[in-house]
C-alpha cells in the first residue's frame, strides 16, 4: 500500500512526505479504556491476552 498498479510493490515507507490530510499530519484517536469484567485474584491469577495485551507490543 498504496499500490497504483497490480504489480506495483507498493512504498517501503508509507507517508514519509506527510498524510492525505488538509495539514499533512497524521490523525490520532484516542481508544476509549474499557476495565476488565474481574481481576485476577488468589482463585485465578493470570491475565489471559490475544497478545494484544494494552503496552505490552509484539509479545
Amino acid at each position: 500500500y498504496p499500490c497504483d498498479t497490480e504489480d506495483d510493490p507498493g512504498q517501503w515507507v508509507v507517508f514519509a512526505e506527510g498524510f492525505p490530510t488538509p495539514n499533512g499530519r497524521g490523525k490520532l484517536v484516542p481508544a476509549a479504556l474499557t476495565p476488565p469484567a474481574e481481576q485476577p485474584d488468589d482463585e485465578y491469577p493470570l491475565v489471559l491476552t490475544t497478545g494484544r495485551h494494552l503496552e505490552h507490543w509484539h509479545t
